[in-house]
């Protein structure tokens, strides 16, 4: 019985190493992609920004020129939280990131 249970042991201990070198092999490649680039950014923000960020004359939205002086953490904000909590919310952490820093030209220090 003792033996089985050891081996039963074993056994356990080999199939959670597994599991854990598995989960460590696809979060790696999840963590790269959690740093878009600036490039990123500028893209992200033509594709759910730029529409109403244009600087016409009947948008009431700030230009990214009165948006750059602002900080990224109220960029953040404003995009979890704030004006713009329902564009923000149909992106990712990341993105919302990598937004914030395209338009302010500044890094959120993540």
């Amino acid at each position: 019985m003792r033996q089985a249970s050891a081996t039963m042991r074993r056994h356990m201990t080999r199939c959670l190493c597994a599991a854990i070198a598995l989960v460590a092999s696809v979060a790696a490649p999840a963590r790269a992609q959690d740093a878009p680039s600036a490039s990123t950014g500028q893209a992200l923000f033509a594709t759910f920004c730029a529409n109403c960020h244009d600087g016409t004359a009947d948008s009431r939205a700030p230009t990214p020129g009165e948006l750059r002086p602002r900080s990224p953490a109220a960029i953040l904000e404003s995009l979890i939280s704030g004006a713009m909590r329902v564009q923000g919310s149909r992106l990712g952490g990341p993105e919302r990131r990598a937004i914030a820093e395209y338009i302010t030209g500044k890094d959120t220090g993540r």
